[in-house]
C-alpha cells in the first residue's frame, strides 16, 4: 500500500476514534443526564397541568398559558371494553407513579403524556425532541471527521509530493539520465535535498564520464599494438608459410580486435562522439546489409514483408540490426530465424533457448550476456550498443521470450 494511503488511513483512524470517544463521552456523560433532568421537569409540568384541569380550569386555557397542547380524554378501566387507541401501537407504554398520580407515555420524540385525574385522562403534548441534540452532535462529529480526513489527505499528498518527485528523479538517474534535476523550491529542507541530489548526480556524471573516457582512450591505444601484431603475423606467414598456430593466432587477434572495436563504439556512443547523419533508407535494404555484416546463414532466415522507409543513420542502424543477428548466430546456432518487417518496425525471432527472465531487465547493461555457457567469449556489449543506437534515433527496442521458445527482439525506427 502506498505511503500516502497509509498516512491518510492512519489520520482517519485517529480522527474516527477520537470522534467516537467524544460522542460516547458527551452523549452518555453530558446529554444523557441532561435529558433525564429535562424529562423530569416535563413530567412535573404535566402533573401541574393535570392539577389545574382537575380543579376545573379548561384544558385549552391551561395549554395556552403554558405553551402546551392539552386535551381531556374520558377515563377507562381494564376489562371495560377494548383499550383506547392511544394505548395501542408498536411502541410499549411506560407506566409510572409520580406524586400520587398514574402517568403513562411512550418513549420517543414528541410523544404525549397521559395523567389520570378524577375528570379523566389529561393529555399533555410538548414539541420536545430530547434525541435531537444527540443526533445533531453525531452529525456534527461526522461532518468534522469527513472534513478532517479530506483536508488531511490533501495535506499528506502535498507533503509527499517532494518525496515522489525525488523518487522519480532517482529512478531516472538509475536509468542513466544523469542530467535530470529537481526544482530547488519549497521549504529550506527540500531545497537542501535538491542541492544534495544535484551534487550527487554531478559527481556521478563526472565519474562516469571519466570512466568512459578512460575506456575509450585505452581501447584506442590498444589498437595500435594490435595493428603492429597483425602486420608482423602476416610477415611471419610470408616467411615460414601457412601454419595452424599462425592461423590460431590470427583468429585470436581478430577476436581481440573485434572486442576492442565494440569498446570504442560503445564509448563513442556514450560520450556523444557519434553525430547522426540521418537519411531515408528502405527497411528491407537495411536488413539485407545487416544480414551480410552478421555472417548469419541466409538459408536460416526468412524475411516477411517489405517494411517502410525509415530515417536513420545507415551505418549505425545497420550495425544495430547486425548485432541482433550476430546474437542470434551466437546464442541460437540452429533453427529458423524469422525477420518481420512491419512499417518502421523490425522484429527478429529465433528458436533458441531464449533469455532467463531474471536477466531480461538487465540484458541491455554492459558486460551482461544472456547465456554464459553458450557464449564464453565476448564482452556482452552487443545489445547495449543496439539500445544506444536506437535511443540515439529516438526509437525503441524490446526483448521478450516467445511462449513456444526462442527470443523476440523488436526495433522501432523513426519513419521517413
Amino acid at each position: 500500500m502506498p505511503l500516502s494511503w497509509r498516512l491518510v488511513l492512519g489520520i482517519a483512524f485517529v480522527v474516527v476514534a477520537t470522534a467516537a470517544l467524544g460522542f460516547l463521552t458527551t452523549g452518555r456523560g453530558v446529554l444523557g443526564p441532561f435529558n433525564d433532568q429535562v424529562f423530569d421537569a416535563y413530567l412535573d409540568q404535566a402533573i401541574y397541568v393535570a392539577d389545574q384541569v382537575e380543579q376545573g380550569v379548561p384544558p385549552d386555557r391551561v395549554g395556552r398559558r403554558m405553551g402546551l397542547e392539552v386535551h381531556l380524554r374520558p377515563a377507562f378501566r381494564a376489562g371495560e371494553g377494548p383499550p383506547p387507541r392511544w394505548l395501542r401501537g408498536p411502541k410499549p407504554v411506560v407506566k409510572v407513579l409520580r406524586d400520587g398520580r398514574e402517568i403513562r407515555y411512550r418513549q420517543g420524540p414528541r410523544e404525549r403524556v397521559h395523567i389520570r385525574t378524577d375528570r379523566g385522562w389529561v393529555v399533555v403534548r410538548r414539541d420536545l425532541d430530547l434525541e435531537r441534540p444527540r443526533q445533531n452532535l453525531g452529525l456534527a462529529l461526522f461532518g468534522g471527521v469527513l472534513l478532517v480526513v479530506v483536508v488531511g489527505g490533501w495535506v499528506v499528498r502535498a507533503s509527499l509530493r517532494p518525496l515522489n518527485t525525488a523518487l522519480q528523479a532517482m529512478g531516472r538517474v538509475a536509468d542513466g539520465d544523469l542530467d535530470h534535476r529537481i526544482p530547488e523550491d519549497g521549504p529550506p529542507e527540500l531545497q537542501q535535498v535538491a542541492q544534495a541530489f544535484h551534487r550527487m548526480t554531478e559527481r556521478l556524471d563526472a565519474l562516469t564520464r571519466a570512466d568512459r573516457q578512460l575506456v575509450a582512450g585505452v581501447s584506442h591505444e590498444i589498437r595500435t599494438p594490435l595493428s603492429r601484431m597483425g602486420l608482423r603475423l602476416e610477415l611471419l606467414e610470408d616467411e615460414i608459410g601457412a601454419h595452424p598456430r599462425i592461423d590460431d593466432l590470427g583468429a585470436d587477434l581478430a577476436e581481440i580486435n573485434r572486442l576492442v572495436g565494440e569498446l570504442v563504439t560503445l564509448s563513442r556512443l556514450q560520450l556523444g562522439g557519434f553525430r547522426l547523419d540521418p537519411k531515408p533508407m528502405s527497411l528491407s535494404a537495411l536488413v539485407t546489409e545487416a544480414q551480410t555484416l552478421s555472417d548469419l546463414d541466409p538459408s536460416r532466415t526468412t524475411v516477411i514483408g517489405q517494411g517502410a522507409t525509415v530515417l536513420v543513420d545507415p551505418e549505425l542502424a545497420t550495425r544495430a540490426v547486425a548485432n541482433v543477428l550476430k546474437n542470434v548466430r551466437r546464442h541460437a546456432p540452429e533453427g529458423p530465424v524469422e525477420i518481420l518487417l512491419d512499417g518502421p518496425r523490425v522484429t527478429v525471432r529465433d528458436h533458441g533457448p531464449g533469455i532467463d527472465s531474471e536477466k531480461l531487465a538487465t540484458i541491455f547493461d554492459p558486460f551482461v550476456r544472456g547465456d554464459e555457457a553458450q557464449s564464453p567469449t565476448g564482452l556482452g556489449l552487443g545489445l547495449m550498443i543496439v539500445k544506444q543506437v536506437v535511443d540515439l534515433h529516438d526509437g525503441a527496442v524490446r526483448l521478450a521470450n516467445h511462449e513456444d521458445g526462442g527470443l523476440i527482439v523488436t526495433l522501432d525506427w523513426p519513419p521517413a
